[in-house]
């Protein structure tokens, strides 16, 4: 492992026949620890989307994972778009999970179409998972999104990574700091991740609202103020009802909350979990 920043290391997790880039905090495996927190980026994301969250002092405690998914960034996957479903991508999460918290039930938290990788892999089992916290994500995708995400899958499909090049310039505009990453990640994400992704999104996924919280698993809701991105600001209050609680909004930050602001965001997870632990919450046993 080398390291990244401020007590933030690079390294690799095998899992499921892949080895996932990852930045990795907190206590090694074999030490006490508060819990363990895997971090799921979403569409045209990486693992650093989750790094200023990582090194906040109130997160002090957690085993922390943000990993590259299957064909991202600096993770190996297939060349073909069929390979990447939210199937595939939500057992990949569990695999992750299991190696990075010894096989007791962990956190997940979930940012736009991470989210709905997350919530997928609690559906499918939720007695590897203690809470689900869902960041910038309506956990739905419109019907005028869905055209656009296969609109996207198509132009990707005949220019390969040259058809984000527009979007992606957009971005660094808006986030200057962030362009190396966001040009770095253009390059070396594989074009089947994105198509097969897209595809799978705008393909839906029906209500997961209310199979969630069959789980019983404690799903939180936090989202930027400035965010018009996924959702609006009713939208994100409506999800947050249906699962008994308010979201949390952020003032100050846009669609990545855990980037404009981790501390406001550290602060809503911690006190989210900490709930979790002294309502007793206890998974369902895996069925």
């Amino acid at each position: 492992m080398t390291a990244a920043c401020d007590g933030v290391l690079r390294g690799r997790v095998d899992a499921a026949g892949t080895r996932f880039a990852a930045l990795l905090a907190g206590p090694p495996p074999q030490q006490h620890r508060r819990g363990t927190v895997i971090f799921v980026n979403g569409l045209f994301g990486s693992k650093e989307d989750f790094e200023p969250l990582l090194t906040v002092p109130a997160l002090r405690g957690y085993r922390l994972c943000s990993y590259d998914q299957r064909g991202q960034h600096e993770t190996p996957g297939p060349d073909e778009a069929a390979a990447y479903t939210l199937q595939s991508l939500s057992s990949d999460l569990l695999a992750v999970t299991a190696a990075v918290g010894d096989g007791r039930p962990t956190h997940l938290v979930g940012h736009c179409a991470g989210g709905i990788i997350a919530s997928q892999a609690v559906l499918s089992a939720p007695g590897a998972v203690t809470s689900l916290a869902l960041l910038g994500c309506p956990l739905r995708v419109p019907r005028d999104a869905a055209a656009d995400l296969v609109n996207a899958a198509e132009m990707i499909d005949r220019l390969g990574m040259r058809a984000l090049e527009p979007i992606v310039s957009q971005w660094a505009r808006a986030e200057p700091e962030r362009r190396p990453l966001l040009e770095t990640r253009m390059r070396t994400t594989r074009a089947a991740h994105l198509s097969g992704l897209a595809r799978a999104l705008a393909a839906g996924t029906g209500d997961l609202v209310a199979p969630l919280i069959r789980t019983g698993t404690p799903t939180l809701v936090v989202h930027g103020a400035g965010d018009g991105r996924t959702a609006s600001r009713e939208e994100f209050r409506q999800l947050a009802e249906r699962f008994g609680r308010s979201a949390v909004r952020v003032p100050g930050a846009r669609h990545n909350v855990q980037v404009d602001r981790p501390d406001a965001t550290a602060a809503a997870l911690t006190a989210f979990w900490a709930e979790c632990g002294s309502a007793g919450h206890t998974p369902p046993a895996p069925a």
